[in-house]
Formats: C-alpha cells, sequence, structure tokens
C-alpha cells in the first residue's frame, strides 16, 4: 500500500475508520433516530386525543343534551323586530328580577352573519354593587344565549354607594 510502513499504514487505516465510523454516524445513524424521535413524538400525542376522544365520548349524551339546550334557547323564532323586542324584555325583567333599576335601555342594529344573529342593547342602570354583580350572574346563567359585551361602572354620587352602570348586552340567535 502505496509503500508505506507498519505504522503509517495502521494511523491511515484508523484515520479513515474514523472518518467512517463519523460520515455512517453523521448521514445514517442520526437521520434514522431522528425519524424515530418524530415518530415517537406523532405516536404520544395521537394517545393524548385517543384518551381525550373516550373521555368526551364517555360524555357524549350530556354534551348532546347541553347542545340541544343551547340551542332551543337560541333558535330564531319570528321577525327580526319579535326577537329585538322578545330580547329587551328579557334583559328588562332580568334587570328587574335581580333589583337594580334601569334608567335607559336602548336597542342596537342587528347584525346579520350567515348562522346567526346577533342582537345587541345598550343599559343604564343604578344599583349597589351586590345587585349589579346579581345582575351579571343571571345574564349569565340564563337560558338564552346572552353574553356582556362592554361594562362601564362609576360612582353615582361620591361616598354614595350606588353605582351607575353602562352595560351593553348581547344575544346569539341561531337562524
Amino acid at each position: 500500500m502505496f509503500n508505506l510502513s507498519k505504522r503509517e499504514r495502521m494511523l491511515f487505516i484508523l484515520t479513515v475508520s474514523a472518518v467512517v465510523i463519523w460520515l455512517g454516524q453523521r448521514f445514517i445513524v442520526n437521520p434514522i433516530l431522528n425519524i424515530r424521535a418524530g415518530l415517537d413524538s406523532k405516536i404520544e400525542s395521537s394517545a393524548v386525543k385517543l384518551e381525550k376522544g373516550k373521555r368526551l365520548i364517555g360524555r357524549e349524551t350530556i354534551i348532546k343534551d347541553n347542545y340541544n339546550k343551547i340551542a332551543s334557547a337560541a333558535k330564531f323564532s319570528g321577525s327580526e323586530e319579535e326577537e329585538t323586542a322578545k330580547f329587551l324584555t328579557e334583559v328588562e325583567s332580568t334587570a328587574g328580577s335581580s333589583g337594580i333599576r334601569v334608567n335607559e335601555i336602548k336597542p342596537l342594529p342587528a347584525q346579520k352573519k350567515n348562522l346567526y344573529m346577533k342582537f345587541q342593547c345598550e343599559l343604564e342602570v343604578e344599583g349597589e354593587m351586590l345587585q349589579v354583580a346579581g345582575f351579571m350572574k343571571n345574564i349569565r346563567s340564563s337560558n338564552s344565549v346572552f353574553a356582556i359585551e362592554k361594562l362601564t361602572l362609576s360612582a353615582k354620587q361620591s361616598g354614595s354607594n350606588l353605582l351607575r352602570c353602562r352595560i351593553v348586552v348581547s344575544k346569539i340567535a341561531i337562524k
């Protein structure tokens, strides 16, 4: 081999072997290990999704019942004016049952979307903190699909425990 001494031949073989091992590690073993790690993570995420799916299947009837309850409460019935009147009546009666005084209730234009309509009204109410909090709780726990979009609180008078609130309440009605 190229007239090399025994020692030089041995060093040449060791060097070539080291380079071959390094190239094999770099271009064969590492890519295989990276692919395996990627597959392991996919398997793990799929297992988590499967467990979540199993839990949801176990609660299927509860979820369907809740969906049907909300869908029936949000069902659009009648004309836009009738729905707006019904919405304003519900909001006003909820305010009355919470013990707050409604100074002003102003319907906002209904927003028409592809699958639903969004009705909104702006309220100006007065009441104590507990009454306002009770009204907000009653709005959120209503059978209808209500949401509080905006809330502005201010004291009616300094030193008074009465609050003046401007609240924008919305309702979703499915067409």
